[in-house]
């Protein structure tokens, strides 16, 4: 699933478009959600899980991403399972199961209810 935000959502003035999955299952996909230029995606209770070398989900931009009660499976040594890259949107990551990698290397800030936060060890 690809959501790419509109003109003024990639200049950090979103309209209040969102794209929301409430419950799904995926597998073997290369990247399974990507979100740029200021989209916005929620998913909750879904299911990933497959062999191949892949990214459960790409960020980038002032997108924001909100990730809850999802399972994410790779195979060993698959590396990150969310990749923040050029990251400076809001992301929320709660009550989830990464099998591999949990957050990616990427320019992003960190932000934890309003301070700086670490980077997690998963």
């Amino acid at each position: 699933m690809k959501v790419v935000g509109g003109p003024q959502a990639a200049q950090g003035s979103p309209q209040g478009g969102k794209t929301v999955l409430f419950a799904g299952s995926s597998s073997g996909n290369t990247t399974n959600y990507s979100v740029s230029n200021g989209g916005s995606l929620m998913v909750q209770d879904s299911w990933y899980e497959g062999p191949n070398q892949s990214t459960f989900a790409l960020v980038t931009d002032r997108s924001q991403f909100t990730l809850e009660g999802s399972r994410v499976a790779f195979a060993k040594g698959n590396g990150p399972a969310i990749q923040l890259n050029n990251f400076s949107g809001n992301a929320t990551i709660l009550s989830n199961t990464l099998s591999s990698g949990g957050l990616g290397a990427g320019n992003w800030k960190r932000q934890c209810l309003g301070r700086p936060a670490t980077r997690p060890t998963l």
